[in-house]
This record gives structure tokens, C-alpha cells and sequence, in this order.
């Protein structure tokens, strides 16, 4: 049997980023079976934005950072981690206020899904100017 080739630890964004996804899916599980378990839908808008912004967005932008580590070094990055971070909660919880009838959250919900808006185009500038300087 060959050894396990040694290899480099995640860089920490990379890490931050699977992590956080990893809780997503957790809490989108649970929320798909509570509305399954009760038959009420209401938050299934709130279900579909955990599951894409959070599981699945950040999960991909986790391994695109894990096999690009050089993003990792860039304060897009850094900006990215913390827009998409505290901007998905406020989104969501906003979204699910939104949704069992508490209008009153609506501008949570706008200051959320900018601030995530942001994360995502942060995390998209880094990855186009670091491939524009790699050729």
C-alpha cells in the first residue's frame, strides 16, 4: 500500500465557506421536512434561497477557493466571505418574516439580498481578474 501524499491544509476562506454550506444544508433539510412533516409551504421561498445561496453557492465557491487558493489572498475574498455571511441570515430570516406575514421585514430582505448580491459579484470579480492575470 502506498502512504497518504501529504497535502496542504485548506486555506481557511475555503474552509470557512464548506463549513458555513455544510450548515445550510443541515438547516434546509430541516426546513424541507418541516414543511413536509406540517403540509405548510409558506417558506418554501426561504427553503429554495437556503439551499442555492447557502448549501450550494457557498459549498461551490468553498471548493473553487480550496483549488485556487490564490483568491484566497485577495480582499475580494475577504469582502465576499463577509457580505455572503451576515447578509444570507438577514435575508432569510427577513424572507421568512416576509412570508408568515410581517411586511415590515421587506427592507431586511432588500439590505440582505444586496449585501449577498455583493458577495457573490466580489467573489466573481476576484476569479475573473485573477484568470485574466494567469494568462
Amino acid at each position: 500500500m502506498s502512504p497518504i501524499p501529504h497535502r496542504d491544509p485548506l486555506p481557511r476562506p475555503a474552509l470557512i465557506c464548506l463549513l458555513m454550506a455544510s450548515l445550510y444544508l443541515c438547516l434546509g433539510l430541516a426546513l424541507g421536512l418541516g414543511m413536509a412533516a406540517s403540509h405548510d409551504f409558506q417558506l418554501r421561498p426561504v427553503h429554495t434561497h437556503i439551499n442555492l445561496l447557502g448549501w450550494a453557492s457557498l459549498g461551490l465557491t468553498g471548493l473553487i477557493y480550496a483549488v485556487m487558493p490564490s483568491l484566497t489572498q485577495r480582499v475580494l475574498c475577504t469582502a465576499h466571505l463577509w457580505l455572503h455571511g451576515l447578509g444570507l441570515p438577514v435575508m432569510m430570516v427577513a424572507l421568512a418574516a416576509l412570508n408568515l406575514g410581517f411586511e415590515d421585514s421587506e427592507p431586511l430582505v432588500v439590505v440582505g439580498s444586496l449585501a449577498v448580491t455583493g458577495g457573490v459579484l466580489c467573489f466573481t470579480m476576484n476569479l475573473f481578474q485573477s484568470s485574466r492575470h494567469a494568462g
